[in-house]
């Protein structure tokens, strides 16, 4: 009896340590399939330079954008140096969150969400280089825009879009990647019409020079800031990075500014109209300053909690954001400790020294707690 005892408890404990071994193996897997990432249609153009000027020679559906052409081409009429490419695509968050966004590129890639610049190492590069962010997206429908360049030598180009925290509800799921995807494309008829809509520029650099001509040798007449949006009114030509654009700043002001400062997308760029129009300049000692458009931006210093209200006893906390990513600051509480915040379209209050001032002043916003 006792022998068959331990014969009985020997073959339970291996059956146990058995178990224990398939979850250990399966445990990863299962995390794996749920960090996969989005499967996304893409509409893509494809340009026969590297600034996308011109109309597109190439316009398909592509399933990924997972393409590794080395010395190739994309195809059709694409030379496989000094190309452009940009796709489009929508996802429809229905749990406001997270999202690694993974970008790579030989050489240059630029990421945008509803017009505003995530990532941006838009340059040539010798080899593929990637870049990963996580980026909090509220609910709703939100388009996402990614502009590629290749300039010579090999060619490659990777966006993944992987949940961490947020969750879609696009017509595809997400799927198991495989060990060397190799995305299906559907061509479209080169008529198709470059999405419409107006053309906007927003600023790329930490400031940017608004003046009453297109060129540098008009006066100065204001200034904007990094992440600031216009819409597009005119430009002086077709001159690639070299073109000046005119921008609406709001309540009948207008300004130039320079296309290497600013990131351009939505609409047409090709149906813009040209123009010379020479703004006044205004006059008076204060005119330096007639038309700045500066906002007040600001970087979480650490992970940071968003809350309804600016306390940490009452404020019920909504979101978080991650350490280095930037926010519009539109208001100051009255007791001056919190800043509210306009992240991704999240509205929230943090508190104010875990927040590092970017650009702009904090006297300058509205005080209150509502």
């Amino acid at each position: 009896m006792i022998k068959t005892n331990l014969r009985f408890t020997s073959l339970l404990t291996i059956l146990v340590a058995l178990v224990l071994v398939a979850v250990a193996i399966t445990a990863p897997n299962a995390t794996y399939a749920q960090t996969a990432p989005l499967s996304l249609t893409w509409q893509g153009y494809y340009w026969n330079n590297n600034n996308f000027q011109g109309s597109p020679v190439l316009a398909r559906t592509d399933f990924a954008v997972n393409f590794n052409w080395g010395a190739g081409s994309p195809g059709g009429s694409v030379p496989s140096d000094n190309f452009s490419a940009r796709w489009y695509t929508t996802i429809n968050v229905t749990t406001a969150g997270n999202f690694t966004f993974r970008a790579g590129a030989d050489d240059g890639i630029r990421v945008a969400i509803d017009g505003n610049v995530y990532i941006n190492r838009f340059y040539a590069s010798s080899s593929f280089t990637l870049t990963t962010q996580d980026i909090y997206i509220g609910t709703g429908n939100h388009q996402i825009i990614v502009d590629y360049f290749e300039g010579t030598g090999n060619a490659g180009v990777l966006m993944e879009i992987i949940p961490n925290g947020g969750q879609v509800n696009n017509s595809t799921t997400p799927g198991q990647p495989t060990a060397t995807p190799v995305p299906g494309t559907t061509p479209i008829p080169i008529g198709t019409p470059v999405p419409t809509g107006p053309v906007k520029a927003q600023v790329t650099a930490a400031r940017a020079n608004l003046r009453n001509g297109p060129g540098t040798q008009y006066a100065q007449i204001g200034d904007a800031t990094k992440g600031q949006t216009f819409v597009v009114l005119a430009k002086d030509c077709d001159c690639g990075f070299e073109t000046w654009f005119l921008v609406d700043l709001g309540g009948g002001a207008k300004a130039w500014i320079f296309r290497q400062l600013i990131y351009v997308f939505g609409g047409n760029i090709d149906a813009i109209p040209k123009s010379q129009e020479i703004l006044p300049v205004p006059e008076g000692p204060s005119s330096s300053g007639a038309v700045t458009v500066t906002q007040v931006t600001g970087q979480a210093k650490f992970a940071v909690a968003v809350r309804d209200v600016p306390s940490t006893r009452s404020g019920q906390k909504i979101a978080v954001i991650e350490r280095g990513q930037s926010f519009i600051v539109i208001k100051l509480s009255t007791n001056r400790a919190w800043v509210q915040v306009n992240y991704n379209g999240l509205i929230g209050w943090v508190y104010l020294p875990n927040v590092r001032i970017v650009s702009g002043k904090l006297g300058s916003l509205p005080r209150g707690n509502s």
